[in-house]
């Protein structure tokens, strides 16, 4: 209502009753900065592969809701490797921002973060440690 942009269509569905999908402004602007030098995105990135927490596996790990990111494996010699994260960790928090599920994980890390070391709130069976990791570039494919 005001003018300003908040998203970038990326896809419109014609045929799906004019369903369309945009990236918030937001995430446009961490990104636009490597996008105008390269012509591509550095994205940070911890070297973890995350998936969600049941309420099975909340209940079998003692919290009180499904919420994290529980790391599936841990990049050998990656940053969260070098950090101290292990398999089984849950990941709760990201510089005091709660990660609600595993899908917020990557995104959290990947904007803004590149050269930084950042705090992880973690549980790791039955207590809570704070855990810094050096956030890297991607590597490339």
């Amino acid at each position: 209502m005001k003018g300003e942009v908040v998203g970038i269509n990326t896809i419109i569905i014609a045929t799906g009753q004019n369903l369309g999908f945009a990236v918030p402004i937001n995430m446009v602007r961490e990104v636009l900065p490597s996008l105008k030098a390269k012509g591509k995105p550095d994205l940070g990135w911890i070297g973890v592969d995350a998936q969600a927490i049941t309420p099975e596996i909340a209940e079998a790990l003692g919290m009180t809701e499904p919420v994290g990111a529980i790391v599936r494996s841990v990049t050998k010699d990656g940053p969260a490797d070098k950090a101290g994260l292990k398999k089984g960790d849950v990941i709760v928090e990201l510089e005091g921002k709660k990660i609600l599920t595993p899908a917020e994980l990557p995104r959290m890390v990947a904007f803004g973060h590149i050269g930084k070391t950042v705090t992880f709130k973690v549980l790791r069976q039955g207590k809570t440690l704070e855990i810094k990791a050096l956030v890297e570039k991607r590597p490339e494919k």
